[in-house]
Parts: C-alpha cells; structure tokens; sequence
C-alpha cells in the first residue's frame, strides 16, 4: 500500500511543486484577510482534489492498472490505494490552511479563529464527500468519459444553493441557531460513512472491470 501511494506522489511531483509554489503566494494574499482564510481553505481543498485527479489520469494514460493487475496486487488494493490518496491529501491540504488560520488569528486581531477553524474543517470534509462520490465514475469510467459527473458534482451544489437563496429560501435565525451546532456532527457522520460506502462501491466496479 505504502509503494503504492509512493508511486503516486512521484509521478506528481513535478505537480506538487507547482501547486505548493501557487498555494504560498495566494497565502500571503489572503492571510491578511478575515474572509480570505476562508477561502483559502476551501482552496486547498480543491487542489487536493486536483491532485487524485491528476493521479487518476496519470495512470490511466499509462495503463497503470493493467501492469499492476500482472503483480500480486488485488483491484481492491489499487482501489484502497486512492481513497487514501484523496485522504491524504486533503489532511495535508487541511493542515495547511488550520495552520494558516492560527496565523491569521495571532497577526489579525480581527480574525475569528473558531469559526474559521469550523469553516476549514467543513471544507475538508465537503471535500472528503465530493471525493467519495467521485471516485466510483472515474473508476468506472477514467477521468476523460466521467468529465461531465466531475462538472455536475461540483456544479450542481452551487447551483441549488444559488437557486434556493434567489427564490427566498433562506433559513430564519431561529432555524440557524438550531441546524448550525448539530451541522457539524451531521457533516461528519455523513462523510464518515459516504467514504466507506463509496469504497466498496468502487471495489466492487473494479472486481467487474474489464482492463
């Protein structure tokens, strides 16, 4: 599994690099900005969901899965190996911006650093669920036929929130008090078995999959 992961983060390195030295400069754009921490976070989140796509298109343009499936690996270890990826990543990813957050909140006086450390972690676990409903296309389909899902996930929750704010659908404060301290708990019990459900989801595509 180790070797596997390994493989992974060779073959981005030259990715990671770019992506470590883009995420540094747009830090010392944001840090000085309350909502910008924000937004960072939910930055980072997405790059690290850049970064299993790129390892997924990778391999799938070097036919990775076919060479490996001649080894004594079994698809349900090369599946394992991408949920841990995207699990991975997102941790650092996470860790980065929390770091970031206490920065911010040591220098900015203004800063809010609670509601900005819930904020990071709603991100990272919003991003752990687009993940989990991601990978079963792109293993199933590979990252070029399952474009338009990728699209649609990130897509459509944006356009239901908006749809939903423009016709006047927005929560009192009374319901926001009640939702917002059980959200959290909910997000995360949501993740939590979204990842596991989606993985054997996944396992059992690529047990049927023809390489």
């Amino acid at each position: 599994m180790t070797g596997l992961l390994y493989k992974d983060l060779c073959n981005l390195k030259k990715y990671l690099f770019q992506l470590s030295a883009i995420v540094l400069v747009i830090s010392f754009l944001f840090l000085n900005s309350s909502t910008g921490v924000i937004v960072l976070g939910a930055y980072v989140v997405m790059i690290s969901l850049m970064v299993l796509l790129n390892s997924i298109a990778y391999d799938d343009m070097a036919q990775w899965d076919k060479f490996a499936l001649t080894m004594p690996l079994s698809r349900k270890t090369l599946v394992k190996s991408k949920y841990l990826l995207g699990l991975l990543t997102v941790l650092v990813g996470e860790g980065y911006a929390l770091i970031l957050v206490l920065l911010s909140s040591f220098f900015f006086s203004g800063a809010s650093f609670v509601e900005h450390v819930f904020s990071v972690i709603a991100s990272g676990l919003c991003g752990l669920l687009m993940i989990a409903v991601m990978l079963p296309f792109l293993i199933r389909y590979g990252v070029e036929k399952a474009r338009m899902v990728l699209f649609l996930v990130l897509l459509v929750p944006a356009g239901v929130f908006a749809f939903l704010v423009k016709m006047g659908f927005v929560p009192s404060e009374n319901t926001l008090a009640v939702l917002l301290p059980v959200l959290p708990f909910v997000l995360l019990l949501a993740t939590f078995f979204g990842y596991i459900v989606s993985f054997f989801i996944s396992v059992r595509i690529a047990q049927k999959k023809e390489y």
